[in-house]
């Protein structure tokens, strides 16, 4: 019989956040956390700048999905993605895309 091995998902969002330009460019604090008591089963980061915060988390369980969210505080901007059943790779496609577009968002702005 097989055994079911954990995907990693913590690790997979906290390598893909801070490979990414963005965690380079600006100063910024990430928690991570893994939420299963009163919450769907998650893994994930909290990160937060002087001029923006947000959330990567995976959620896993009967649903699997990715959810992002990311407050530019300057302008108010609130974008929020939400991606079903992906594996790693595209985990980390979904989050460099995301991430690479509020990039270009803040650039525009500092």
């Amino acid at each position: 019989m097989a055994t079911l091995v954990k995907t990693d998902y913590l690790n997979i969002i906290k390598s893909a956040f801070e490979n990414h330009e963005i965690s380079k460019e600006y100063s910024i604090d990430i928690n991570c956390f893994e939420r299963n008591e009163n919450y769907p089963n998650s893994e994930g980061i909290h990160f937060e700048s002087k001029i923006f915060c947000g959330e990567i988390f995976m959620y896993f369980g009967t649903m699997k999905y990715l959810e992002a969210q990311f407050v530019i505080f300057e302008t108010g901007s609130d974008n929020t993605i939400i991606k079903d059943d992906l594996d790693k790779t595209e985990i980390v496609n979904e989050i460099n895309q995301f991430l690479d577009s509020r990039t270009m968002e803040l650039k525009n702005i500092v």
